[in-house]
């Protein structure tokens, strides 16, 4: 779907320079913005600092042509200040709480309001109270599987890849081989969700796009229809999907000590 204008409201400290208290609210909007992208169903962007430019069709209402004019992917709306002294007054309903194993279940567009997992707070709190080295490493998770989404349109290899690095930034770093490391935080944060064989084949796909010695079919102009090897790497990538949302959300609840 369409990404869609989405308010964000949150506490930012203020300084008598205009470029530093902008500075800190765009730093922690990143922050949250990454942190919902992972809680919500969905996905929660930001509108990134180096835009795309591309052609579009602009049609004015009322007028029967169109002009193709070169433009900028941007957008704007009158949401009133980016600083404000006190917080907007609480809406008339609230949001619609749902147990988090439905929450994550269901996913889709069924044309109802946002809703969110009934655990949504605790989560949050979980985050807040994160060591500054655990924020760090789910800061940078975070922003890989924000990649891999972006990332999904263009390339399923690069998308692919994002989701293992994501689960790699949250690993222990040890003696173990990276492989050994992804398998044994899959297993520690999403136990029974993927047999033992799936995790080396995600891990060894993931190495064999990152080391230039494969590409997954959709890359290549190779996929038409269904076809059983390609099939296999589509519902391996759907499988690491789940498994890299439900093993970071774990992990989140439950942080390896640093």
């Amino acid at each position: 779907m369409a990404e869609h204008p989405f308010i964000l409201e949150y506490p930012v400290k203020v300084s008598d320079l205009w470029p530093i208290t902008n500075f800190r609210r765009r730093r922690e909007h990143r922050q949250l913005t990454l942190l919902l992208n992972v809680l919500l169903a969905g996905r929660t962007t930001t509108q990134p600092c180096r835009s795309k430019h591309l052609w579009a069709i602009v049609q004015e209402e009322g007028v029967a042509s169109h002009e193709v004019k070169w433009v900028q992917e941007f957008y704007f709306a009158n949401v009133g200040e980016a600083v404000r002294d006190e917080f907007s007054p609480p809406a008339a309903e609230t949001l619609e709480e749902v147990d988090p194993e439905t929450y994550y279940a269901t996913v889709g567009h069924d044309g109802r309001g946002l809703r969110v997992p009934a655990d949504l707070d605790d989560s949050i709190c979980c985050y807040m109270q994160l060591s500054k080295v655990n924020r760090e490493k789910f800061g940078r998770a975070a922003f890989w599987m924000d990649m891999a989404s972006r990332q999904w349109t263009v390339s399923f290899s690069a998308s692919f890849a994002s989701l293992v690095i994501a689960i790699e930034s949250l690993a222990e770093r040890g003696a173990l081989s990276a492989a050994a490391r992804f398998r044994n935080f899959i297993e520690r944060y999403a136990p029974g969700a993927s047999l033992e064989h799936r995790r080396r084949e995600m891990y060894a796909l993931r190495s064999d796009i990152l080391h230039g010695s494969g590409l997954m079919e959709m890359d290549q102009d190779a996929d038409f229809g269904w076809a059983p090897p390609e099939q296999k790497k589509k519902d391996l990538m759907n499988e690491l999907w789940g498994l890299t949302r439900i093993a970071v959300r774990n992990w989140l609840k439950n942080p390896l000590p640093t």
